[in-house]
């Protein structure tokens, strides 16, 4: 039985209904992607049997198709294969991109610790909990295996394995590295050795701690990289701070952050224009900065790139407009994504005012739902789940409305027969002032880091703010 409710009832949308629609959202879509999409090179059945987790639920097992890694390109069409939905092989891009997999990695990792919640409460949902550190841990030891060059660092790659070859064959697809990657990789070996309670936790711990040990030596390097690549690096020291708290780390992000600001002073100013791709990566990592730091400088850069953000806010469309001059734009699902979180970010833990707070409902109604970017939306727990619960608690009186799991005007993946996916881009028409049907086709990276700091900073319940006066938080460490 579904719970209906009142014949007319108003959808009241609002910050905490975004919020938890996104949580929603990304837990979900990467519960399909990672287990059931076979979207990536995937494990064998006998891979999968992981050992230290006998109380995984027995049904999850058997019907899963679990990713080691997951591939650049596809199509949200589902197609039924063995009795269960999943994408069509035939529209993938075999390349195995490094940002897309350490986003995966670090999503499935915040999502082990919101499932081991459930330990001793719901057995099915703490199993996945257990599945997905056990996953990651797999998918750690494929990357160091399969995604490294003779020089030891990650780099992007293509599959080529044969099919029913018994090994995986992997070519570089460019022979460069980025700092970004190896930053990303190295959070994700590190925060997965915090999870993981076994004797060789150590192993991931001492891997993360050589690629640290790589930066602290090459640090001069850093600052010889583009802006967009600064930015990403920085994003991803950003949360290895947060997971490590180590003193020196802080001290190079702060520093690193000093050089972004002095790049980019043009465009907080106003004096140059910029891309909302890169105003929202400056806003989430000085966000970042300032949880992790508290001090009220990195708050009042995230107000100056919000201020920024909205001036391309039109009222009477709704929605933000770049590319003036153009009749027809563009949008990404990063672009609309990352507006989306920024402001919900800011309203959330900054400045809450009714103005940002419309424009906030605006552009996620109209941008994102009526925009077609987005062409399914996975249904509400049933009654009788304990998400469906405030704190999980199965009493009737704090029962959870559907609208803060989906907004309704969307179809399930069952009813559109598509992923719950972001495809890669829409297009606005101007004079007609409609956005029109793009190719249904996504990319992975651009759903990882929506799908990680969706979890990251919608999840309920998580503490974001560190207390900085507190002395002992911070850990020393000896680099060589």
């Amino acid at each position: 039985m579904r719970y209906i409710g009142p014949f007319l009832r108003l959808n009241t949308l609002n910050k905490d209904c975004i919020g938890q629609q996104l949580f929603h959202l990304s837990k979900e879509s990467l519960k399909f992607l990672a287990l059931h999409s076979r979207f990536g090179i995937i494990l064998t059945a006998k891979e999968y049997k992981f050992k230290n987790t006998p109380n995984i639920d027995i049904n999850i097992l058997n019907s899963i198709s679990p990713l080691l890694c997951i591939y650049k390109k596809g199509s949200p069409n589902l197609i039924n294969l063995e009795h269960c939905s999943t994408l069509s092989e035939d529209s993938f891009k075999k390349e195995i991109i490094v940002s897309s997999n350490g986003y995966m990695c670090l999503a499935l990792l915040e999502l082990t610790e919101y499932y081991s919640q459930f330990k001793e409460l719901d057995n099915s949902k703490y199993s996945y909990s257990l599945l997905y550190l056990n996953l990651v841990k797999k998918q750690l030891d494929f990357f160091a295996s399969y995604l490294r060059n003779e020089e030891g660092v990650f780099i992007d790659k293509k599959d080529i394995t044969e099919v029913m070859h018994q090994d995986y064959e992997l070519e570089p697809k460019d022979k460069k590295f980025k700092f970004s990657d190896q930053a990303l990789l190295m959070t994700a070996y590190y925060r997965f050795a915090q999870l993981y309670d076994h004797k060789d936790k150590e192993t991931f711990e001492n891997f993360a701690m050589d690629i640290y040990s790589m930066f602290m030596h090459y640090k001069d390097h850093l600052y010889e990289q583009s802006s967009s690549e600064l930015i990403k690096l920085c994003l991803a020291f950003n949360l290895f701070y947060k997971y490590s708290n180590f003193k020196d780390c802080r001290a190079l992000v702060m520093d690193l952050n000093e050089y972004v600001l002095e790049y980019h002073s043009e465009i907080l100013t106003g004096v140059k224009d910029e891309k909302v791709e890169l105003l929202t990566m400056l806003y989430i990592n000085f966000f970042l900065l300032y949880i992790n730091t508290g001090l009220d400088k990195y708050r009042d850069f995230c107000c100056v790139v919000k201020s920024r953000l909205l001036e391309y806010y039109n009222p009477e469309l709704g929605i933000f407009i770049k590319n003036q001059d153009k009749k027809e734009v563009s949008y990404s699902s990063f672009e609309i994504m990352s507006y989306i979180m920024t402001l919900l970010i800011h309203n959330n833990n900054l400045e809450n005012t009714s103005e940002d707070h419309a424009v906030l409902i605006d552009v996620y109604k109209r941008q994102l739902i009526d925009s077609g970017i987005i062409k399914s939306w996975p249904d509400s727990p049933e009654l009788e789940d304990r998400e469906r619960y405030m704190n999980f608690s199965l009493k009737p009186d704090e029962l959870i409305e559907d609208q803060y799991f989906r907004y309704t005007s969307l179809p399930t993946p069952e009813a559109s027969e598509f992923a719950p996916l972001f495809l890669k881009n829409v297009i606005y028409n101007k004079k007609k002032e409609i956005f029109m049907e793009s190719k249904t086709s996504f990319d992975s990276y651009s759903n990882m880091f929506i799908f990680f700091y969706s979890i990251f900073f919608f999840r309920k319940h998580k503490c974001l703010i560190r207390n900085v006066n507190d002395p002992c938080e911070e850990k020393t460490i000896t680099s060589e």
